[in-house]
């Protein structure tokens, strides 16, 4: 299958950010406006992301867009399935089929990663990613990619590496082990991630926005707020103020927008899923929540200013 113009997909070049192409492979579209946020903070530029679904990736929309590397997004509660890492390994005479792999979970159990590993991912990731997590593993996989292995039974890159190489702390879940994680009561949360669903489903209808269901979420995000504080919960108190200074910052107006929602509700999800014990991880995307609300707070600032100047 190998041949030379595939060959150099893998070969080593010096890392730049702005020159690194990403497919990113995912069938959930909560999680682009937080990717882009982590790109954004490794330096690739927007027109260098193509987000594709499952279905569009194997139907040839690759095609038309030339990527360094594949990232596929696991969002799903199941378990993962790397049945597509090997339909992508198994693609003959095609060029992405020799593409380095990055897989991102939130599920990054040491057996995880090992199945990962045998069907052909190169690095595998716990999500939320960092930015600094996706560009370390970005100028590893572009500078000094692993040779690439094609037999009766497996495709990928050469798998003689320490399973430490495959992730950047793989022994913690045997370490959360020990200690038992604490429950978080969840009907808050998941009350406030369908009041947020309700709401998008009114903006992707272009309907007007009731008042009472700006209303519901507001008063959800203040309970949440409480469960937050009374379970200590540091990470979801900050992603839970972030989405209430927006809705108190838009105000009544119909200026919400979806993504901001979208980012809202993969933040909390992320939130509900990710052990207290991934203290870093969890700390990161309550960060990228407020920051990102924080630049739609001040956006809308500034075209409310423009707007009462022309008037």
């Amino acid at each position: 299958m190998s041949t030379p113009e595939y060959a150099k997909r893998r070969q080593a070049r010096p890392f730049d950010a702005t020159e690194v192409r990403i497919i990113v492979i995912e069938d959930s579209y909560y999680s682009r406006p937080v990717m882009m946020e982590v790109f954004r903070g490794v330096g690739i530029k927007n027109d260098n992301v193509k987000f594709l679904t499952t279905n569009m990736f194997l139907d040839g929309s690759a095609h038309t867009f030339e990527p360094d590397v594949l990232m596929v997004l696991h969002a799903s509660e199941n378990a993962p399935d790397f049945t597509l890492v090997q339909d992508i390994r198994r693609l003959e005479n095609d060029p992405v089929s020799e593409l380095p792999i990055l897989y991102l979970s939130a599920m990054s159990t040491q057996s995880n990663i090992i199945r990962a590993r045998d069907a052909g991912v190169d690095e595998f990731l716990s999500r939320p990613v960092s930015s600094n997590q996706l560009m370390q593993k970005l100028k590893k996989v572009v500078e000094a990619p692993e040779r690439f292995v094609q037999t009766q039974k497996y495709s990928g890159p050469c798998r003689r590496r320490s399973i430490a190489a495959t992730s950047a702390n793989p022994r913690r879940r045997m370490e959360d082990a020990k200690t038992p994680e604490k429950k978080k009561p969840e009907p808050a949360p998941n009350a406030l991630l369908q009041a947020i669903a309700d709401l998008q489903n009114v903006c992707v209808g272009n309907a007007e926005i009731e008042t009472t269901l700006i209303d519901r979420v507001r008063e959800l995000t203040l309970s949440t707020m409480d469960l937050a504080r009374d379970t200590d919960d540091v990470p979801l108190l900050q992603t839970a103020t972030a989405v209430k200074c927006y809705m108190d910052g838009i105000g009544r107006s119909g200026d919400i927008e979806l993504h901001v929602l979208e980012i809202s509700a993969e933040a909390l999800t992320q939130l509900a899923a990710i052990p207290d014990s991934y203290s870093n991880e969890r700390a990161s995307v309550a960060k990228l929540m407020t920051v990102a609300v924080q630049k739609k707070l001040a956006r809308h600032q500034q075209k409310k200013s423009k707007d009462s100047s022309a008037a």
